[in-house]
């Protein structure tokens, strides 16, 4: 597996077969099977972006409570239906904004489908981000092994149907794909100067510019810059220009954005405080963003303790999981077991094992709520690079079973096997998702999210007007309109509405999901995280049966009028609405 490339002769038809392959599944991924974004971060970041499309800067229209109290706190005069955003990373806003800028016919829903058609831009540039990542890692690996294993590599990835999902639907995590993936390609070639004592030239600057757009895409990606930082440190240790480029850059480019958030907010964290905030508290980040009154937790160390080898655990036990089901990147571990001839592959791979060493504890204190599709979930990041290296160090051992080449299984058995397994799910699954795709044209969306249904909100309530939703980035992304996340409780929402009311922001009701109804029982939702609201998530269900709790329920007559966004039909016909929109006044007849 070190030989030199040139010794690795490949059928230029089969590259150029390769290459196509990869771009159907692109299409069809895209254009048949794509049922919509499914990440609340993707809907939220699209939203900014849209925002910024429309020349109202970095704002959100995805109310947080906890925002509102903050930039309150400290004196400062907040917009109950435009908020300066100080949760996410900028930079997948900025270049979707341009994006959204010259689609702006397409902002509009279109009723004759169900695929917010921006959903699919989306989608589309998440492809071509796997593409370009495709292409680096296939420039890796022909650079440390040979061509042979390249291709193998990028059929790997190709044939994981979760890889799809996430780039397709998951928002920023495709692009942050290609800017890990750009820093080991810059870190490869980086190494293999210092290794020849050549000059590094402007390496060292774009591996720094690299990790400086890791952060800024998704704030997680900071553990994985951590780990290139040790890596440099510890296998490089003459690149001490390197070092303090990767080191500063990034450094500089976040105290940058804390202090605009300082100056927007009055917090340098800005409502990203409550991510760290729920480090310290065994509730999930939403708890801290929906309390309008929130108070900093104090640091129980044992339970801190606990909660961080609860995390480690939990990403263990769903490793191949994290890993996109990808079999070559489960294999990477194996391959730190055996040395290469050449010290700038083992310096690679350890360089690799060093940031998904740094991100595990990171994931660790904050945990993965969602597992694999936990958009906090970094471990998928680095699958095409352990992808190489895992088939590098099964090729090793494949060889001392078949010590003499001769013959396809002889010489790539590993490699076709190792991608059947991981690939399964795909060949068996594709062929249904097509049929469905074609069959219903793209009537089938994502469960929680029926965006048809949502983006009806915004016929029904007018532009200067606000909802309440448990997924305002739906809302605030579907129906264009300001969305305030339904907060703590009852009190703390009557105090935003007077200030929402105050601003000539007029709340015209609720709109429920199923988020809210997700409990395993019906009876774990009175104590569960919207337990405070049991009588608003109840009252759609309890409608089907013909009984509506605004009757005996005073504070629910506030808001009188029920219109149904989705359900599902009993075997008697009747129907359960698990999506709600509570309006203040009937404002569906024109939808009649």
């Amino acid at each position: 597996m070190n030989q030199p490339n040139s010794a690795d002769q490949v059928n230029p038809v089969l590259n150029v077969a390769l290459w196509v392959f990869v771009a159907s599944l692109a299409f069809l991924y895209v254009f048949i099977a794509f049922r919509g974004l499914n990440s609340p971060v993707a809907m939220d970041q699209a939203q900014i972006a849209r925002e910024m499309a429309k020349g109202h800067g970095f704002t959100t229209q995805m109310i947080r409570p906890m925002a509102v109290q903050q930039a309150q706190g400290n004196g400062f005069e907040v917009s109950m239906a435009a908020m300066p955003d100080t949760f996410d990373a900028p930079l997948q806003p900025v270049v979707w904004a341009p994006v959204f800028a010259v689609l702006q016919t397409w902002w509009k829903f279109d009723r004759n489908t169900t695929v917010y058609q921006l959903d699919r831009v989306i989608a589309c540039l998440g492809a071509g981000w796997l593409l370009l990542t495709l292409l680096l890692m296939h420039g890796i690996a022909r650079r440390l092994f040979d061509r042979t294993l390249a291709n193998f590599a990028v059929l790997a990835l190709a044939m994981s149907s979760p890889l799809w999902e996430v780039v397709t639907t998951g928002g920023a995590r495709a692009m942050l794909l290609f800017w890990v993936t750009a820093a080991a390609w810059s870190l490869t070639l980086l190494t293999r100067r210092d290794q020849a004592g050549e000059p590094s030239g402007i390496l060292p600057l774009v591996l720094a510019v690299c990790c400086t757009a890791m952060v800024m895409t998704q704030w997680m990606a900071a553990w994985l810059v951590l780990g290139i930082v040790i890596a440099v440190a510890l296998l490089l240790p003459g690149q001490r220009l390197t070092l303090f480029l990767v080191t500063l850059l990034p450094v500089v480019a976040v105290a940058g954005w804390l202090a605009r958030n300082q100056m927007v907010c009055g917090d340098m964290l800005g409502a990203a405080k409550a991510t760290l905030q729920s480090i310290l508290m065994p509730q999930p980040q939403s708890v801290q963003m929906r309390d309008y009154m929130s108070t900093p937790p104090p640091l129980v160390l044992p339970g801190l303790l606990r909660k961080l080898n609860g995390n480690l655990s939990a990403q263990v036990e769903d490793l191949f999981a994290n890993l996109l089901c990808v079999v070559p990147a489960a294999l990477f571990f194996l391959a730190l077991l055996h040395r290469f001839r050449r010290d700038e592959i083992n310096k690679l791979r350890w360089a690799v094992g060093l940031m998904w060493l740094s991100g595990l504890i990171g994931m660790g204190f904050l945990g993965l709520p969602d597992q694999a599709r936990d958009d906090n979930q970094m471990h998928a990041m680095l699958v095409p690079l352990m992808t190489v290296f895992g088939l590098a160090g099964l090729a090793v051992m494949w060889a001392r079973l078949f010590p003499v080449k001769g013959g396809l299984w002889s010489s790539h058995g590993y490699a076709l096997l190792a991608i059947a397994i991981g690939g399964w799910p795909m060949i068996m699954g594709l062929t249904t998702e097509l049929r469905i795709g074609l069959f219903f044209k793209n009537q089938m969306m994502q469960p929680d999210y029926r965006a048809a249904s949502i983006s009806r909100l915004g016929d029904m309530v007018k532009p200067d007007e606000m909802l309440v939703s448990d997924a305002p980035w739906a809302v605030a992304w579907y129906a264009d309109r300001p969305c305030l996340w339904l907060p703590k409780n009852r009190d703390q929402f009557v105090a935003l509405r007077e200030q929402a009311e105050k601003q000539k922001h007029h709340i015209a009701g609720f709109a429920l999901t199923t988020i809210c109804t997700k409990d395993t029982t019906f009876t774990t939702q009175f104590g569960g995280e919207y337990s405070e609201w049991i009588e608003l998530v109840a009252r759609g269900p309890i409608r089907g049966i013909g009984y509506d709790l605004a009757q005996n329920i005073l504070w629910l007559r506030e808001y009188p009028g029920a219109f149904p966004l989705g359900g599902m039909q009993l075997a008697d016909g009747r129907w359960i609405y698990t999506m709600n929109f509570f309006a203040d006044r009937d404002r569906w007849a024109a939808l009649k």
